[in-house]
């Protein structure tokens, strides 16, 4: 399949994925869904080892998957908790950050020259955000200063300088090695059972087994959907990338923020729309200039 067609699929998977994340995450907590969504994916993804061989990858391969997979986690649990206290309109758009902070860190520790698009792209994605969190009578850098005094906010920056971290390692290190696909898939969704299996236990501590089959039965059949969501949107981007450039295809890809903020915001009734899809589409312009053009 044409890598267009793949990277446009899972910019569908994804939006309809925060969507549905954002109403189970009306009933359940942050760690309580990243937790049972780990299981469910996981357990989606097990198929996936009968396509790979597991003497072909390298234990230093997997050691830095583990690594990336540390600070994937953590960013996936940051973005959740952000979303669960800010509208998808408010808070989704803001990802779109992380490019930018790329090639900021990479300007500065591995020596990268910005050109001009991507200086253009960078004051585009520092527009975008401004007209995604200003409001009427605020002071004049309060749409900056949020990130500091509002919570959810807070979470957007922890999940910004943990993507910032995976995709300078991608740069560094991943590059060098080749994992299929499929082998990919199945350890990065065990690496996260793992994960937040171990912070689950280590937070509810005693309450555990009690808080885990509680929201379980919460919201299990929604988050089982947005479990076989999440393995079509992950495993059509990866495709993607075998089969065409990562830049283009992460520009396509990010369509979903625009989608999920047009869908989710009318769903979910939530105000200021007009000025945030516009401020969303700023941004993706901005990090298609950062991103796609060299």
């Amino acid at each position: 399949m044409d890598w267009r067609i793949l990277a446009l699929v899972s910019a569908a998977f994804s939006a309809a994925a925060a969507i549905c994340e954002k109403k189970s995450l009306f009933k359940i907590d942050a760690l309580e869904f990243s937790a049972i969504l780990s299981l469910f994916a996981f357990i989606l993804a097990v198929p996936f080892v009968w396509f790979f061989d597991f003497g072909e990858i390298s234990t230093q391969a997997l050691s830095i998957l583990f690594i990336k997979s540390i600070f994937n986690a953590v960013a996936f649990y940051s973005v959740m908790a952000a979303l669960k206290r800010l509208d998808i309109s408010g808070s989704l758009p803001l990802m779109d950050l992380n490019p930018g902070a790329v090639a900021i860190v990479a300007f500065i520790f591995l020596n990268e020259s910005l050109n001009i698009w991507q200086i253009a792209g960078l004051v585009l994605v520092i527009i975008g955000t401004y007209l995604i969190n200003v409001k009427k009578g605020n002071h004049i850098l309060a749409p900056f200063t949020i990130f500091i005094k509002s919570r959810g906010h807070n979470y957007i920056l922890i999940a910004l300088i943990a993507f910032t971290i995976t995709s300078v390692l991608d740069k560094v290190i991943v590059g060098n090695f080749r994992i299929k696909p499929e082998a990919f898939m199945f350890f990065q969704h065990l690496f996260n059972l793992f994960l937040f299996g171990l912070a689950f236990i280590a937070i509810r501590k005693e309450k555990t087994a009690e808080l885990f089959t509680e929201s379980i039965k919460k919201g299990w059949p929604l988050i089982a959907f947005i479990g076989v969501l999440t393995i079509g949107y992950r495993y059509s981007q990866i495709l993607a990338v075998a089969g065409g450039k990562v830049a283009l295809v992460l520009a396509l890809k990010r369509l979903s923020v625009f989608i999920a903020c047009l869908v989710g915001g009318r769903l979910f009734r939530e105000t200021g729309l007009a000025v945030r899809l516009t401020a969303t589409l700023v941004l993706l312009i901005g990090t298609y200039l950062i991103t796609a053009i060299k």
